[in-house]
């Protein structure tokens, strides 16, 4: 899973966050969203450091500094784009593991 945080909600039918193209694989199409969205808002990449979250009509969209959380839409090169996992139960940090072989795919 990813983590991104709204950055801006300036406009009443989406909301602006802190991931893009950096954050994810692209191959597989846009992030499906786990939590932290209206049920059947989108995802669309903006660029390199920015995406945004579209909610159906209707619903609103998520608050400044509010969390999303996404499923990898392909989790090795994710996984590839990032420093270390953070391993998490519930709430709790319980871990942080290295990604040795970050940057190593090409």
């Amino acid at each position: 899973m990813v983590d991104a945080r709204v950055i801006s909600a300036n406009h009443p039918f989406m909301a602006t966050l802190d991931a893009g193209f950096k954050a994810f694989a692209t191959e597989a199409g846009a992030p499906p969203i786990l939590t932290g969205a209206a049920a059947g808002a989108t995802y669309h990449f903006m660029g390199d450091e920015h995406g945004c979250v579209i909610p159906p009509s209707g619903e609103p969209p998520p608050r400044l500094g509010e969390v999303v959380t996404f499923a990898a839409p392909h989790c090795d090169p994710t996984v590839n784009l990032y420093e270390a996992y953070h391993a998490v139960k519930g709430d709790t940090l319980v871990d942080i593991w290295p990604i040795e072989a970050r940057g190593r795919s090409a």
